[in-house]
C-alpha cells in the first residue's frame, strides 16, 4: 500500500524533524523516498535587473549548495532508496506536480504546530497540498517551545503509528481511509474510533434514538471487525457533538500519535471539508489525511 513517498523538505527545522520522523514509516512497507526540494521562483526577484547569465550562475550555486544538503539527508534515510529531485517554481504546484508524476503512493510533509507562541501554524503550502493532493497526506506536528530565549520545535509524539484515532463517519471516504488503518494498525499498539453524532441526520422515518442505535450498532460492528484483524485493543468513543470539535476532545484526552481522517474531496477535486480543516488546524498530533480516488 505504501511503497514510495514523497518527502519535500525546505530545510527548516519542522521539515528536517519530519525527515527523523519519516523513518517510521519503513515499518509500513515503504521501500522509496523521493527527497524533493523546490527553490521558489521567488528566489530570482531581486535578480529581476541582472543580466541573464548572472542570474543563471547565482541560481546554479545555490542549485549546488541544495544538493549537498539533500545529500546529507540521504544519509539519514539508509534504509530507503532515496531519489533527490530539485524543481523551480511554485512550491505547492511543484509538490503537486513531482507526487503525480513519480506516481507515489503518500506525501509526507510538516504541518508545523499549534502552541501559546504560535496559534495558527498550518497554512501556506501545506494548505494547498492538503486541498489539492490526489493521494494521502501525512503531516506531522510539532510544539513550538521558547528555551533560553530561543524557540524550538518539540516532537508531540514517539512513534508516529502507535496509538491511531480513527475519525469516521461511516461515508465511503471513511470506509476506503478503513483500509489504511488496517494497514497501519498491523504496526500499532492501539487503535481509538470516534464518531461524532452532533450532525447526526436520521433517515427517512427513522426517529434520532433509532438513528443513534444504527450508529452504534455500526460502530460495535467497526470494533469487532477491526480488533479481529489488528489482535491491538480497540476502543469507541461515540460524541455528541459536531465532528471537528469531538475528534479534538478525544484528542486531548487520549493523546493520539496520529489522528487518520478523511477528506471531502474526491480524486482530484480540490478543497477539503470543514471537519478536515478544523483538525488540521487545530490538532497538536500528526494527522493523515485521506482522499478517496
Amino acid at each position: 500500500m505504501i511503497r514510495k513517498i514523497l518527502l519535500p523538505v525546505d530545510f527548516s527545522e519542522y521539515s528536517l524533524m519530519s525527515v527523523e520522523c519519516g523513518r517510521d514509516l519503513k515499518d509500513l512497507g515503504a521501500e522509496e523516498i523521493v527527497l524533493l526540494h523546490v527553490i521558489d521562483e521567488k528566489f530570482t526577484d531581486p535578480l529581476r535587473y541582472s543580466k541573464p547569465e548572472i542570474i543563471q550562475t547565482i541560481v546554479e550555486s545555490y542549485r549546488r549548495e541544495v544538493e549537498k544538503k539533500l545529500r546529507e539527508i540521504e544519509e539519514k534515510l539508509s534504509d530507503f532508496k532515496v531519489k533527490i529531485r530539485i524543481e523551480f517554481g511554485e512550491p505547492a504546484e511543484e509538490i503537486l506536480r513531482v507526487a503525480e508524476e513519480e506516481k507515489v503512493s503518500l506525501i509526507y510533509m510538516s504541518g508545523r504546530g499549534e502552541s501559546w507562541l504560535l496559534p495558527r501554524m498550518f497554512g501556506g503550502v501545506a494548505e494547498v497540498i492538503a486541498a489539492s493532493s490526489f493521494v494521502p497526506v501525512l503531516f506531522t506536528k510539532f510544539e513550538v517551545v521558547q528555551e533560553a530565549g530561543k524557540n524550538y520545535c518539540k516532537i508531540t509524539f514517539s512513534r508516529i503509528f502507535d496509538k491511531i484515532l480513527y475519525a469516521t463517519d461511516f461515508s465511503e471516504t471513511a470506509e476506503r481511509l478503513k483500509d489504511w488503518i488496517e494497514r497501519i494498525g498491523e504496526v500499532s499498539k492501539r487503535v481509538d474510533i470516534v464518531i461524532a453524532t452532533g450532525d447526526l441526520k436520521p433517515e427517512e422515518g427513522e426517529s434520532f434514538e433509532d438513528a443513534l442505535k444504527r450508529i452504534e450498532g455500526k460502530a460495535l460492528d467497526l470494533k469487532e471487525d477491526l480488533e479481529s484483524k489488528l489482535n491491538v485493543p480497540v476502543n469507541v468513543f461515540i460524541i455528541p457533538e459536531e465532528a471537528g470539535r469531538a475528534i479534538i476532545e478525544v484528542a486531548e484526552r487520549e493523546k493520539p500519535t496520529l489522528i487518520a481522517i478523511g477528506a471531502n474531496g474526491i480524486g482530484k477535486a480540490k478543497g477539503i471539508g470543514r471537519t478536515a480543516d478544523e483538525v488540521l488546524r487545530r490538532s497538536r498530533y500528526p494527522v493523515l489525511l485521506f482522499k478517496a480516488t
